[in-house]
Formats: structure tokens, sequence, C-alpha cells
């Protein structure tokens, strides 16, 4: 465990790291290492985890599923193996627990853009200042925006085209919005 600890912490760093999302280390550290322990000797006795529903979770959460295997370097550096697809899905399993539970949204407005940062950060700030009685999520990414519990949105302003299907309305405005992008925010 002595070992793990570091690595585990590597991991969750390296998935904020790579997805634009801010997962607290104690929320996820001891399931994870529990976890990891598993899977080493799973590797290091090649014993295989079959399971026919991983396959459909690999199909829906390809994005997540890519920031995990990006993580896992440090891991797979130790075990000096590259991990089976099963082992990183399951690995996926408990980032994606864990987002949904630390992102849960109650916002009537959610910010979102490519990454989450930015230029966003200004359309944000100019968004509270002309409207203070609105509730704005702080802007995230795409890929937060779909591993969120959105709970209470009434509308999502996006920087970018999201291709999603949302059960709520979409403006697509510029970081800073033009004359007529204000116009169509007011009208909604």
């Amino acid at each position: 465990m002595r070992t793990l600890t570091p690595i585990v912490k590597k991991i969750i760093s390296r998935f904020n790291e790579v997805s634009g999302t801010l997962i607290p280390e104690d929320s996820l550290e001891l399931p994870l290492l529990t976890h990891l322990i598993s899977t080493y000797y799973r590797v290091k006795y090649q014993v295989p985890f079959k399971q026919t529903s991983l396959k459909n979770i690999a199909n829906e959460y390809i994005d997540l599923i890519s920031f995990i295997r990006l993580a896992l370097e440090p891991f797979e550096k130790f075990l000096k193996k590259r991990l089976p697809n099963e082992e990183v899905i399951l690995v996926a399993i408990y980032f994606g627990a864990t987002l949904r539970r630390e992102n849960k949204i109650e916002s009537t407005v959610d910010i979102v853009c490519s990454s989450g940062i930015g230029t966003s950060k200004v359309l944000y700030n100019e968004l509270q200042f002309r409207y203070p009685n609105v509730n704005f999520s702080t802007p995230m990414s795409v890929f937060k925006l779909k591993n969120s519990n959105t709970q209470n949105g009434k509308l999502i302003i996006s920087t970018v085209s999201l291709k999603t299907e949302w059960d709520v309305p979409i403006i697509v405005v510029a970081p800073i919005p033009t004359k007529s992008q204000w116009k169509q925010l007011r009208k909604s």
C-alpha cells in the first residue's frame, strides 16, 4: 500500500490534468488504492477479468476511458505492463462514479466551453454582472458537463457547439458575446 499510494495520487492528479476536472484526491484515493491492489495481482498472475457488460461501458464512455488510459501510465510503468482494456474500464467506473457524485450541478444556467477554463471565465464574470439573480455554474468543459448530474439546469450557454442532445435549450455564444448574442441571451 505504501508503494501504491503515491502512484494513486499521481493517477488522480493526471486524470484531473487531462480531463479538465477537479476530483478531490481524498474522495477517490482509498477506493482506487484498494482496487489497484487487486488489479496488481490479477495482472501479475495473468488472471483476466471478463464481464460482458464492460464492452457496453467502453462504448458509452469513450472519452472517460481514454482519459483513464492516460492517467494510468504511472501504474503501468510500475507494473512494467500495459493494462488490458477490461482493467482500464474497471478503473473508469470508479472515476465516473466519483465524477457524478462530486459534480452535482445545482445551477439554473450551465456555462460550457471546450476546456472549462480561459476566456470562458470572462463570459462567466460578465454574465454574473449582467444577471446577478441567475445562478450560473462555474465554467466547465464539455467532458465535465457530460459526466455531471445536472439537476436544476434550465439553459446551457456554450462557447462551443454541443453534439449531444440535452433536455434544455442551448445557446452558443462567443467567449465575449456580440451585441446580437447578448440580445439572444436576454430573450432566453
